[in-house]
């Protein structure tokens, strides 16, 4: 069910699609084919590896946030349901990009524990939608990953989500009541383990820095475009919103 069309991003929010006759399929309108590669980081010694990724994805970081308005942006339970499923349709194949991986455990990580897709279709399904009907992004809108340094970087993005999620979740419940209690598996679902699972993250991810500091400039890259795929991504689905009832 298309979305009412508002001014402020998840107001309105639609996925814009077209029939594709010649491949015979939905295409997402607009979307960049790659994300725009973004310039590399300086060299900065012995800095920890996770304090490099916060100072070289800054930019990158502040326009998402700009761009989502959250939690300001989702007012009511129909918003709060396409900024789901916004979510969902490139956090479940990226997810499922980083599991091609197979380096997880000997870098101390528990790929499976911390994937959330399928979080996002618990919180869908609550909501009376179903998740089989949310479009995937194409395999040009991910990140390029080659290696596993790429990979790390990218599941950094993901896991910082993990801490704002909780402040977006504590407002929703908040604003829209116990509608949404059946819904926040996704923003909400590690709830107060959240700060330790980040910190056990972090842990491994400044031991594989200090483990392979010739791969530190992969992993900042990797999350560079992580970050620039959530930006064409949102950006590609906000793309025709605007005033109007």
């Amino acid at each position: 069910m298309p979305c009412r069309s508002r001014v402020a991003p998840f107001h309105g929010f639609a996925l814009r699609y077209r029939n594709s006759t010649q491949h015979g399929r939905l295409a997402m309108l607009s979307l960049r084919s790659s994300p725009a590669e973004l310039p590399g980081p300086d060299d900065h010694g012995a800095e920890p590896l996770q304090a490099r990724l916060r100072r070289a994805t800054a930019p990158v970081h502040a326009e998402l946030e700009r761009l989502l308005g959250l939690p300001a942006s989702v007012r009511d339970i129909d918003d709060y349901a396409c900024c789901l499923r916004a979510h969902l349709g490139l956090h479940e194949p990226l997810e499922a990009a980083l599991a091609r991986f197979g380096d997880w455990d000997a870098a101390g990580i528990d790929l499976p524990a911390r994937r959330r897709a399928a979080a996002l279709t618990v919180d869908l399904r609550a909501l009376g939608h179903d998740p089989a009907q949310v479009t995937r992004a194409p395999v040009e809108a991910l990140p390029v990953l080659p290696t596993f340094h790429e990979a790390l970087g990218a599941l950094y993005v993901l896991e910082g989500s993990t801490l704002g999620g909780r402040v977006i979740a504590r407002d929703l419940r908040q604003r829209l009541g116990p509608d949404i209690a059946a819904a926040l598996a996704f923003f909400d679902g590690r709830g107060d383990a959240a700060g330790s699972a980040w910190r056990g993250f972090c842990a491994a991810l400044n031991a594989h820095g200090a483990a392979h500091p010739d791969a530190a400039r992969r992993v900042v890259t990797g999350a560079q475009r992580s970050f620039a795929a959530y930006v064409s991504w949102f950006s590609a689905a906000f793309q025709g919103t605007g005033s109007g009832s």
